[in-house]
């Protein structure tokens, strides 16, 4: 398996390919994370995070903890973090949520 997608977002739907969290374990319990990147020379594109359970036969947007879709129109370094076995996730621009410019996104596990 690979330990990175990375793509550049230059129209709606464009998105890394699928990839799997790492496994960790913290205090005892089994994590799975992702780093995520994202540089972009625009604010005019709407990056999502999205998963799927199924090998991507049902696509989801990631929830926040409030339940609102991750959306990003900044550069960003973070991690997302998840406690089930089997997800996979992918970046990129929904339809209707790019303007102009390019993108480019990266997952690592």
């Amino acid at each position: 398996m690979r330990n990175e997608v990375i793509s550049m977002i230059t129209g709606e739907n464009q998105f890394t390919d699928w990839i799997a969290p790492k496994k960790l374990m913290k205090s005892g319990i089994p994590a799975y994370r992702l780093n995520l990147s994202i540089w972009s020379n625009t604010t005019s594109i709407e990056i999502s995070i999205q998963r799927t359970f199924d090998n991507g036969l049902t696509i989801l947007d990631v929830p926040t903890s409030d339940f609102e879709t991750y959306t990003y129109t900044v550069n960003t370094e973070q991690y997302i973090e998840d406690i089930e076995e089997g997800v996979k996730y992918r970046i990129g621009c929904k339809a209707g949520n790019f303007t102009s410019g390019n993108c480019l996104v990266r997952l690592g596990a």
